[in-house]
């Protein structure tokens, strides 16, 4: 539980660090921090208030063996991590038109799912990505230091 409530609480410090950062930002700007970054406070403490009033419930898993129901390991949250780096050092490196899609591929292929599936998905992204945002918005998208 202690973990998982770490793991919530960060999301919430950096939401809260996104909504507050937004407030130099010119008016038009502000929107997309502002609705992303109010939607993760609103879940995140949703979910706090949830890891907070759930009680642990022993599972008998053998006859002198007692685990915690939903035990997550650190190795899990050291997976996610990694995840998130890569998809933060590859936006900075290679901007977001490449670096989404790549990821959304990639994070598709690791479970195990096919090609098809990751590649489709992939493509739905970056038609997203430039679609609404780039050519309905005429927002500019970060292009990466490798592209600027």
């Amino acid at each position: 539980m202690i973990g998982r409530l770490i793991m919530v609480l960060i999301f919430l410090g950096l939401a809260a660090a996104e909504v507050v950062a937004a407030r130099d930002y010119p008016q038009r700007a502000q929107f997309g921090p502002w609705l992303v970054g109010g939607v993760v406070i609103a879940l995140a403490l949703f979910q706090m208030v949830r890891e907070v009033r759930q009680k642990s419930r022993p599972v008998l898993v053998d006859e002198d063996v007692v685990v915690e129901d939903r035990a997550i390991s650190g190795r899990s949250y050291a997976i996610v991590a990694l995840w998130l780096t890569g998809l933060m050092l590859g936006t900075y490196l290679f901007g977001m038109l490449i670096t989404f899609p790549l990821f959304v591929l990639a994070y598709v292929k690791s479970h195990r799912w096919g090609w098809l599936l990751a590649i489709s998905m992939a493509a739905v992204i970056f038609g997203l990505l430039y679609g609404v945002f780039g050519i309905l918005l005429k927002a500019t998208l970060y292009r990466g230091i490798f592209f600027e």
